[in-house]
């Protein structure tokens, strides 16, 4: 895959796994977890988790790309 496209696929990967992650995330129940009036915190908090998730999971899925290209040269 070439340079390029393989970086606009990784964004749009990151993008999509980070949206996909705050979706996630905001059905958790996470008034339960957290002290009461705190709600920016729990706020903030939740979009750090979806970042690094989304993170987590383009990254896994790129490599699961990358690694099957360079599997063809064994």
């Amino acid at each position: 895959m070439d340079i390029g496209i393989y970086a606009l696929v990784h964004i749009a990967l990151h993008v999509i796994c980070t949206c996909m992650s705050f979706w996630a995330l905001k059905s958790l129940r996470t008034e339960h977890w957290f002290k009461a009036n705190h709600t920016q915190q729990v706020q903030v908090l939740i979009v750090i988790m979806s970042f690094a998730l989304g993170k987590l999971i383009s990254d896994f899925i790129m490599d699961i790309i990358y690694f099957s290209q360079q599997a063809a040269w064994l």
